[in-house]
């Protein structure tokens, strides 16, 4: 991890709309025959938000995380 990384503090986006963290993004996956998984090739400008239904380019706003553990994401949908 470089140092830059360690001095910034941690994020992540929230619904500019109604401040949900339940923010997604589409993106495309191919297939690696040598990793034998999907390897991600791109990610998607457009956001959504799985609370309000909300979407745009600049739906996500990033605020400071409280926490990094995966315990702390809360998931109403299966």
């Amino acid at each position: 991890m470089s140092t830059n990384a360690t001095n910034k503090a941690m994020v992540r986006p929230v619904c500019r709309n109604c401040g949900s963290s339940e923010i997604v993004r589409d993106a495309s996956a191919r297939w690696d025959v040598t990793a034998q998984d999907w390897s991600l090739t791109g990610v998607y400008d457009c956001t959504f938000c799985d609370n309000c239904n909300g979407e745009g380019d600049s739906l996500a706003e990033w605020i400071e995380a409280e926490s990094t553990s995966p315990a702390n994401v809360h998931r109403d949908h299966a």
